[in-house]
């Protein structure tokens, strides 16, 4: 069975990175001008998160060994 993308379950589970980011971010505001400069913002957002959620799934040690 498919689930619909009007499923609250698959809603929920879609906009939580979303809403992490935008508290991240200072409430979805960009201090910064300009499309470029938005987007190279938004990119670092979006890295940050990544790291984070690594960090949180796989522990510190695991992320900073070399191997």
């Amino acid at each position: 069975m498919s689930a619909s993308p009007l499923d609250p379950k698959v809603r929920c589970s879609v906009e939580h990175p979303f809403g992490i980011i935008k508290r991240m971010s200072g409430g979805g505001r960009f201090p910064t001008r300009g499309l470029r400069k938005v987007k190279a913002e938004a990119a670092l957002s979006v890295l940050a998160f990544n790291i984070i959620h690594a960090v949180n799934a796989y522990g510190t040690e695991k992320m900073m060994s070399r191997g």
